[in-house]
């Protein structure tokens, strides 16, 4: 289970330090979506927004990533892995590249006080699109 945490918290960052969307994040990503799609009432379009980490417009969609990082064991209800554990993989993707790695651990830090800025609400769907949306969106 470690491994997969690794592997996927290490292609997510890949694809959102580069911006770039990546086949591998969809070859990870696509299973679980599907697995999750029936229990949210998610389409086949959800599942592509999703496993191409596009914008979540609906809360079927944030539920479905929800689904997604709680399958990966990335976040249980309003509990997202530990920043420590993310700022790890990020030096270990970045080792090489002081600078990306300096970014990346800014990106950590706004991205978790983003996620604890809605944790009050109690939603957990809400929690993962905010997480989501600001990883998607950095640079």
């Amino acid at each position: 289970m470690n491994y997969l945490l690794t592997v996927l918290l290490t292609i997510t960052t890949l694809t959102l330090v580069s911006g770039q969307y990546t086949e591998i994040y969809e070859k990870l990503v696509r299973p679980h979506a599907e697995m999750c799609a029936e229990s949210v009432g998610a389409s086949s379009d959800d599942v592509n927004t999703v496993s191409k980490h596009e914008k979540l417009s609906t809360e079927t969609l944030a539920c479905l990533q929800y689904c997604v990082y709680h399958h990966l064991s990335l976040m249980d209800k309003l509990v997202l892995a530990s920043q420590e554990d993310l700022v790890a993989i990020y030096k270990e993707v970045h080792a090489e590249n002081p600078a990306k790695l300096e970014h990346a651990e800014e990106n950590v830090k706004q991205c978790t006080d983003a996620g604890q800025a809605v944790v009050d609400q109690m939603d957990p769907c809400l929690f993962a699109q905010t997480i989501q949306e600001c990883f998607r969106t950095q640079q």
